[in-house]
């Protein structure tokens, strides 16, 4: 939705990947995994500064008292051990305050879309809240140009280490290398 959003403004978001190859423990390859590099922008200042502000808006937590409202949800479809109410508030009110850290969506996300089983540690919550907030805060950056560095590189040719093979044959040629054939020496 985010990277829509973009267009409409003339803004490329993208992000950017690399393949990194996966090996057995006997070094067989099986394979490319891909490795997320970040996000650049490019486009109209105008533009980035109108996507910027939709990614804020996207940013915007739930009232405490919504989350708390959606964790009472949360303890009634979840198995829990027993608890005192002193104990259950507390709890309610020690998530709470660290879910209002997180955009609405996200915590809304992290609570139901998520199938709990038992009532989840804040380790578990934190991590699936992180995973899903992580994109938003790298297009911020690369929107508000904090990560021009990157972006640079990004913005570049897909591969500018690639050269000719003349050229690679004149840079080996230049290093004292000589090729070499099956018959023999070329």
């Amino acid at each position: 939705m985010l990277v829509s959003q973009a267009s409409s403004h003339g803004v490329e978001l993208r992000e950017g990947s690399r393949l990194r190859p996966i090996y057995d423990e006997r070094g067989t390859f099986l394979g490319n995994d891909v490795v997320p590099m970040g996000w650049y922008a490019k486009g109209p200042d105008g533009g980035k500064a109108a996507t910027a502000d939709v990614v804020r808006k996207a940013m915007t937590p739930a009232p405490v008292d919504t989350i708390e409202e959606w964790l009472a949800e949360l303890s009634v479809i979840t198995a829990r051990r027993a608890e005192d109410e002193f104990t259950g508030a507390l709890r309610v009110d020690a998530y709470s305050r660290r879910l209002a850290g997180y955009p609405a969506d996200v915590v809304k996300a992290a609570l139901f879309d998520s199938k709990w089983k038992f009532w989840p540690t804040w380790a578990e919550l934190a991590e699936v809240c992180d995973k899903a907030v992580a994109k938003r805060k790298a297009m911020a950056a690369a929107l508000d140009g904090k990560d021009a560095a990157r972006a640079a590189s990004m913005a570049g040719e897909e591969h500018p280490e690639r050269v000719s093979a003349t050229r690679a044959a004149e840079i080996m040629a230049a290093a004292g290398f000589k090729p070499r054939t099956f018959g023999g020496e070329a």
